[in-house]
């Protein structure tokens, strides 16, 4: 009786821990996808595309998706939904939806337990029959260009569409990479540190309340 209920205990221990197994392995691989070549010629790796309902606007698709980047790279990730949006918008025209959230998806990290982020754009339909993104995060045409200071004719800082920056402050020049996020800009240059900066329509405020306008596209 003994020996049978010591047997008993090991086949219940061993199925315990091959389901403990089962479990992290599982999350290890994130969601499954589904590679999806775009007109523009990239690779996405679909997630899912399934219906939902916006509040104010009625029926709606969300798309998500796993990207290579992380959701703090603003500028490369609002391109990267841009040429999805640009495929996708035909298929929810077809549906007859009346807003769109694609969410862009990071590849798991950690261990055993397996974290990502997201970050999602969304889109609505106007009455017009034309579509505008509903989103706190500035478009990058919003803020890529030159700033200069109001009254100073060689201080600037150039915003580039590839994300990086040149400045040109009190006589120092200044380059590196920058991220945004909603309307905060942050400025990283390579051992020296950050600043960090508020975008608002046509200038950015420094962090040390100096105004920086945006000079008139050529």
């Amino acid at each position: 009786m003994l020996l049978t209920t010591q047997a008993r205990c090991r086949e219940t221990l061993i199925v315990m821990l091959s389901v403990a197994v089962l479990v992290l392995s599982g999350c290890g691989t994130g969601p499954r996808t589904t590679p999806r070549k775009l007109s523009s010629g990239r690779t996405i790796r679909v997630i899912s595309v399934a219906p939902m309902t916006f509040k104010e606007s009625g029926p709606a698709l969300i798309f998500k998706y796993q990207t290579d980047l992380k959701v703090d790279q603003m500028q490369p990730l609002t391109q990267e939904v841009d040429e999805i949006w640009t495929d996708f918008k035909t298929e929810a025209d077809k549906a007859g939806v009346s807003g769109v959230a694609i969410s862009a998806n990071e590849i798991p990290s950690g261990w055993p337990i397996y974290r990502n982020k997201a970050y999602t754009f969304v889109y609505v339909r106007q009455s017009g029959g034309s579509w505008q993104r509903q989103s706190s995060q500035a478009a990058v045409s919003d803020y890529v260009g030159r700033y200069t200071k109001p009254g100073n004719a060689t201080d600037y800082t150039d915003i580039k569409p590839d994300g990086t920056f040149v400045a040109l402050d009190k006589g120092q020049t200044i380059s590196g990479t920058y991220k945004v996020s909603g309307s905060t800009l942050t400025l990283i240059v390579a051992r020296q540190g950050t600043a960090v900066g508020k975008l608002e329509p046509g200038k950015i405020i420094d962090n040390d309340g100096q105004t920086w306008v945006k000079a008139a596209s050529q």
